[in-house]
């Protein structure tokens, strides 16, 4: 059984030893991630101890029992938020009860927390600290830790232990900074970033988090992040202490993963987006009304739009009153439950579960040209799309999926990702050269997806709707984990077929 201790300390019973902001936020937020990871909440898996609770005899008592209980095959993680400071020496963590001028008598030494390790039979031991050393005189609402154990005598443990890392979010001479916007540690959250599953392209085999991997993603996204906010020239620069020649894991996010693409959520979130189409283009000389006393437009205006518009009036208006009988027939809604509106060469549908719209207009790009547009959209629930009469009725009439984003994407970052990333399944077929669209390929899925930045759209020909929705839903879950973690195919739980 994993196990796990994970101390956050905001407040201090000593009133000379300064509050910190967000240490209990990011326990808790580090001990849920690692729920998921195999540390389960329930009283063998994991101990939280926050602010009055987090005293000395009690982090010291915690401490030494998992160390002590745990079996060979056993992961033992320590994580600790809060103060720290060295004392002649002497560099301990500050608990709840610490008092400043007992140091370090009345605080818990690290070396304790290593001569500890010692005796365990765990071959996987995780140290966490999101903490700094900034001396005695804490500033108010920063975290001081890790003064001069010294990075040498922490560094000199680890590498003599094959099955002991420590993660430390700064350097023993500077700051650890935290987010008022994510209400954790900048360092923390960089952490739950990677324990959560947001950087694939950081895996091994896509699922395996190694220490080095993740000390190097914390080296490169923690003074980023912390300069977002702070705009300041103060360092802060994660450090990684252990014997790395065995490729040390940190936590195999194949649950996280796994869940991740389950489809998990409501369905009608993303009803709002999707929508199902079709689109062709022909000569307006081939519209049915046009006749042989007619002229094929040269340039596109006022009276060229009517014209085509009175032209296809008729080709527009039996389409619609087509679908509306084979949409009454198969759904068998009563006269209140489907509306039909037709205006010249458009014409809506509304039913009591989905709107379809259809026209046909003069192409912005050759006058000379028609367009046919249809759009079926608005769906109040997702069942209706994947039952037998919608796939019935809708089977030849649309041939292309498309999902608006809720929030626009940088398809030139997409672009760069993919570029960038190592063992990827994905490929880019082509995109703008301003990086506004790009289309990819996604390992065997079938059919290409256009990113542009407020929707993915995939044609995929005489598909019915609901094996349209199959294959998207199939393309998120292996892009999801693929080292190129793509977040941009939006996942849309598919449920049962009526």
């Amino acid at each position: 059984m994993n196990a796990a201790l994970f101390v956050g300390i905001e407040t201090f019973a000593d009133p000379e030893i300064h509050s910190i902001e967000f240490a209990v936020n990011d326990a808790n937020a580090v001990a849920e991630a690692f729920d998921k990871l195999g540390f389960p909440k329930d009283k063998h898996g994991q101990v939280s101890l926050t602010n009055e609770k987090a005293t000395k005899n009690r982090i010291e008592y915690e401490i030494s029992r998992l160390l002590k209980e745990a079996r060979e095959e056993d992961s033992v993680l320590i994580y600790f938020s809060s103060h720290g400071a060295n004392v002649n020496g002497v560099s301990s963590l500050v608990c709840h009860d610490t008092i400043l001028r007992g140091m370090p008598d009345t605080g818990f030494p690290i070396k304790n927390f290593f001569e500890m390790v010692k005796d365990t039979r765990s071959k996987k031991v995780i140290l966490l600290l999101d903490c700094c050393h900034a001396g005695l005189q804490f500033p108010k609402g920063e975290k001081s830790l890790m003064g001069s154990m010294t990075d040498n005598e922490i560094k000199s443990f680890c590498e003599n232990s094959n099955y002991c890392v420590a993660f430390a979010s700064c350097a023993s001479n500077e700051r650890s900074r935290w987010s008022n916007k994510n209400k954790l540690g900048i360092w923390t959250s960089v952490l739950l970033e990677a324990l959560g599953g947001k950087a694939k392209h950081i895996l091994k085999n896509n699922r395996f988090l190694l220490a080095m991997n993740l000390q190097n993603y914390l080296f490169d996204q923690v003074p980023r992040k912390r300069w977002e906010e702070y705009q300041d020239k103060g360092p802060q620069t994660p450090q990684l202490y252990g014997s790395l020649t065995n490729d040390f894991i940190v936590a195999d996010l194949e649950p996280v993963l796994a869940k991740e693409v389950e489809g998990i959520g409501d369905l009608s979130a993303y009803l709002k987006g999707t929508s199902f189409r079709s689109y062709r283009t022909d000569r307006i000389r081939n519209l049915p009304g046009f006749g042989k006393k007619h002229t094929v437009p040269e340039t596109k205006n006022a009276a060229t739009e009517k014209f085509v518009e009175d032209i296809a009036e008729d080709r527009v208006q039996d389409h619609a009153r087509g679908l509306h009988d084979a949409i009454l027939k198969e759904f068998g809604y009563t006269r209140e439950e489907i509306k039909l509106e037709a205006y010249k060469s458009s014409a809506s549908i509304t039913t009591k579960d989905f709107e379809v719209e259809l026209y046909i207009n003069q192409s912005d790009d050759d006058p000379k040209m028609y367009e046919e547009v249809l759009t079926v959209s608005k769906f109040k629930t997702g069942e209706v799309i994947m039952s037998a009469p919608f796939n019935k009725v809708f089977f030849t009439e649309v041939s292309t999926l498309r999902v608006e984003f809720s929030a626009a994407r940088k398809v030139s970052d997409i672009i760069d990702q993919i570029q960038k990333a190592t063992d990827t399944k994905i490929e880019i077929s082509k995109y703008e050269p301003d990086g506004s669209v790009c289309t990819i390929k996604v390992g065997s899925i079938e059919g290409h997806f256009v990113l542009s930045a407020n929707r993915t759209a995939i044609n995929l020909g005489t598909k019915r709707p609901k094996e349209m929705i199959e294959i998207l839903t199939e393309a998120r879950k292996q892009a999801l984990l693929d080292s190129a973690s793509l977040q941009l195919l939006p996942m849309i739980p598919v449920p049962a077929a009526g």
